[in-house]
């Protein structure tokens, strides 16, 4: 019964999801081939060319315009503007799934009381694999199914070649050998279903019914091998208490690799260090043997959990000696209110108080060192949108205002509130209205109605917003009304992340296209190369971090459960769209599946001969592989 609730949340989403995907399917045609033509057209014709023709990508820029007149006169050079937007839609698409859609859902997570691993294999899954599931989506709609099933395979070789193969260079590492069988037979199954949809030529019905049976499978399957591993755990240490000591001998020892898989489960999503109680688990354990070195296993949240996890290992890495769980909590508030304080002073050398609102990157300014500096000017604009139409509801702001919510409660003192309230209320204003206007202009037809929808909505939005909102910190329904404004606003952001995600990969996919017009590219070698990078490079960045931290499994299981859910979005994609789309099994796709149905077939041969372990030779092969297929790749383009 528990589960039927939770999992009719999870409906409701992704019904949620639909709908906001699925209303701007009709607005969109596929490209005109005879656009291709321009690049026969003498330079000085081609801008007329394209009028003529009347050549346009759907989105917010018309980019045959951009590049063909607007920027004609570079010639060649006019590429350098529009590898600008790319890498600008790239950032934006990274920073909208990082930082506002996975921190809504796994507040989501949190209201809806789902289980660790049900959320991170469900909601925060989704929401780090957004960019490849909207831009799969995007490029089936405007009949580039090709490009869709070669960036899907792209990122999933770059993944498990470069990703893994870094890995295993930097330190070479144990696998867990039940999820790593487990993991390769569901690839193996997602992968079969994939050549398939090759062979035959199209993205029929049936199989797209499977993909996305694949993925509910491979959920119920964790979360029975999960909760059935933890009750064995729960067991044998309550028979152990229960003898009043702890068996020296071997045949009675607890497995220790099955404790780290259940509480420190690696499809699970990332609570923090303090909520894991590592140091109970191994007074637990203690004289059971030596735990390894492996504490966390990130899981298939990706960038938003590995962030979350570096954010703990940076402060408990700061301790030195053992640590006493009576005095940890003490100890973090304190260190917590030193950081704060700090900040505080920070961020009021700033004059404006309506820019510390709205540019709270530029609060450590003086303090950033020169790269961090560099990232936080090129993403500033992209921030700044996003900051004044998106809600969000993280972990730490909730944790601050359920601080309050304690101390009004139960401090018998007057409290003092150490969140800045009405900041946030004329915040959230500002989001709400801006928010709504965004959504509503997104969702709706140019008409009448929709200007009128455009102008009320908004402004009745905001107008409960600031009537629900509490005005004081001693307001007699200040507890109340924060919770509602703190779960609706973290619902409201969800849906806007998710428009922002689909809008930006609507425009990466249309400059895509008119990259492969200017250069006579085919959709394959562009999926293999720049679309797989462009949304798996924050994945190898943060595997990358956590793996130099001496955390390598935890950054080896971070590279299962995002590209199969990647995989999988096909079919939820072709399901939503409703029609058989067809394509044609180039030599390219056919090298790139090849290579990865290559990559599988190694690991799950050689693994098991290496003492299942991935050293550095096993890893400088897989970078091998990938070097190697895209080389393959590009000179069979070239010819």
């Amino acid at each position: 019964m528990k589960y039927t609730r939770l999992l009719s949340y999870i409906f409701c989403i992704t019904l949620v999801t639909a709908t906001l995907i699925e209303n701007d399917t009709s607005t969109n045609q596929p490209i005109n081939n005879t656009c291709a033509l321009v690049t026969h057209q003498p330079h000085s014709q081609r801008c007329q060319f394209i009028k003529d023709n009347q050549c346009h990508s759907d989105g917010l820029i018309n980019y045959y315009k951009f590049y063909y007149c607007k920027f004609g006169f570079l010639h060649s050079w006019a590429i350098i503007p529009l590898t600008i937007c790319l890498l600008t839609c790239f950032l934006g698409v990274g920073i909208t799934a990082s930082e506002y859609l996975c921190p809504n859902l796994y507040t989501i997570s949190k209201f809806l009381k789902l289980p660790d691993t049900l959320a991170g294999l469900t909601l925060l899954a989704f929401g780090n694999s957004a960019p490849d599931v909207f831009g799969t989506y995007h490029a089936i709609k405007l009949d580039s199914l090709a490009l869709a099933i070669s960036e899907l395979i792209g990122a999933s070789l770059f993944i498990m070649t470069v990703v893994v193969g870094t890995i295993a260079i930097i330190q070479p590492f144990e696998v867990p050998k039940e999820l790593f069988i487990r993991d390769c037979m569901m690839y193996f199954a997602v992968f079969i279903l994939v050549v398939m949809s090759l062979l035959i030529g199209k993205l029929v019905t049936t199989i797209c019914i499977l993909l996305v049976l694949c993925y509910v499978g491979y959920v119920g399957i964790a979360i029975y091998s999960h909760s059935q591993k933890k009750a064995k755990i729960k067991r044998m240490l309550r028979d152990q208490r229960s003898r009043g000591q702890f068996s020296n001998d071997d045949s009675s020892m607890v497995n220790v690799d099955d404790i780290d898989e259940v509480y420190l489960d690696g499809i699970a999503s990332l609570p923090t260090i303090d909520d894991l109680n590592l140091e109970q688990i191994r007074q637990e354990v203690d004289t059971l043997g030596q735990l390894p070195s492996r504490d966390i296993n990130a899981g298939s949240i990706g960038t938003f959990g590995l962030k979350m996890l570096l954010n703990d290992l940076s402060q408990h890495s700061k301790m030195k000696g053992s640590i006493q769980l009576s005095n940890e909590r003490t100890l973090s508030v304190d260190q917590g209110s030193e950081t704060e304080e700090n900040e505080i002073i920070t961020v009021d050398d700033f004059d404006n108080v309506f820019l510390r609102m709205l540019f709270p990157q530029l609060s450590n300014w003086r303090e950033s060192g020169i790269y961090d500096k560099i990232y936080v000017a090129i993403t500033l604009p992209i921030q700044f949108v996003l900051r004044i139409t998106t809600p969000v509801r993280d972990d730490s702001t909730i944790s601050e205002i359920n601080n309050d919510i304690y101390n009004l409660t139960y401090d018998d003192f007057t409290p003092t509130a150490t969140f800045n309230y009405s900041q946030d209320k004329k915040l959230v204003l500002i989001q709400s209205f801006l928010g709504t206007l965004f959504l509503s202009r997104s969702l709706l037809e140019p008409s009448w109605t929709s200007f009128f929808m455009s102008l009320f909505a908004p402004s009745l939005i905001s107008a409960s917003v600031n009537y629900i909102y509490p005005n004081h910190f001693s307001d007699p329904q200040f507890i109340s009304n924060i919770k509602i404004i703190n779960y609706s606003a973290s619902f409201f952001g969800f849906i806007l992340a998710i428009c922002w995600v689909s809008f930006i990969s609507d425009e990466i996919i249309n400059i895509l296209h008119i990259v492969s017009t200017v250069y006579n590219l085919s959709e394959d070698i562009l999926g293999l190369t720049i679309f797989a990078l462009g949304n798996s490079i924050g994945d190898f960045i943060s595997n990358y971090t956590i793996a130099t931290m001496g955390k390598p499994i935890m950054a080896f299981s971070a590279c299962f459960g995002g590209p199969l859910l990647a995989l999988c979005s096909a079919g939820f994609s072709g399901l939503v769209l409703q029609s058989n789309y067809s394509m044609e099994l180039s030599g390219t796709l056919a090298v790139i599946c090849l290579a990865l149905f290559g990559t599988l077939s190694f690991l799950v041969y050689i693994v098991p001969q290496n003492n299942w372990t991935i050293d550095k030779r096993i890893g400088k092969i897989l970078v091998s592989i990938w070097v190697g297929t895209c080389t393959l790749c590009i000179i069979m383009e070239i010819k």
